[in-house]
């Protein structure tokens, strides 16, 4: 890594990095970012614009104590999941679409599955507010029909 520069990492999709806790950047994807932050207003998540900064704490805290109780699961009800989150069950990683599971892995996402009743949602709680804001994740085109 880069001293004083950005962060050089790389993910499968917009989906899996908000759920590693990253949001859309302020500089290189300002639209996306401005439209984050609008979701998660509308989401009542927060009644005022929040600065990047805040938000980032608010995410990493999150992050941080999912990560902290990893060794403890905390099963949430998938069918309440926004979609564009991901969660695990079952010892397996998934994108939570349509009313389905497409099951996650380093090449893309697998034919859709019936949602499992339990899972454990990794997508931290800010960031699943602003999908059910309307936020909507860019996904790898594996999740795309093949005509």
């Amino acid at each position: 890594m880069s001293p004083g520069r950005y962060t050089e990492v790389f993910f499968l999709d917009e989906a899996t990095a908000l759920a590693a806790g990253h949001r859309p950047c302020f500089e290189c994807r300002r639209q996306r970012a401005v439209h984050f932050v609008d979701c998660l207003m509308s989401s009542g998540r927060y009644d005022q614009r929040p600065r990047a900064d805040d938000l980032d704490a608010l995410i990493a805290r999150q992050v941080i104590a999912r990560l902290a109780f990893e060794d403890v699961p905390r099963p949430v009800s998938v069918s309440e999941l926004p979609d564009g989150a991901i969660f695990n069950a079952g010892g397996r990683v998934f994108l939570k679409i349509g009313g389905c599971a497409h099951a996650w892995s380093f090449e893309g996402y697998g034919g859709a599955e019936p949602l499992p009743e339990r899972g454990n949602q990794l997508t931290c709680e800010a960031v699943c507010d602003a999908l059910r804001g309307g936020y909507q994740p860019v996904f790898h085109p594996s999740l795309i029909p093949k005509a």
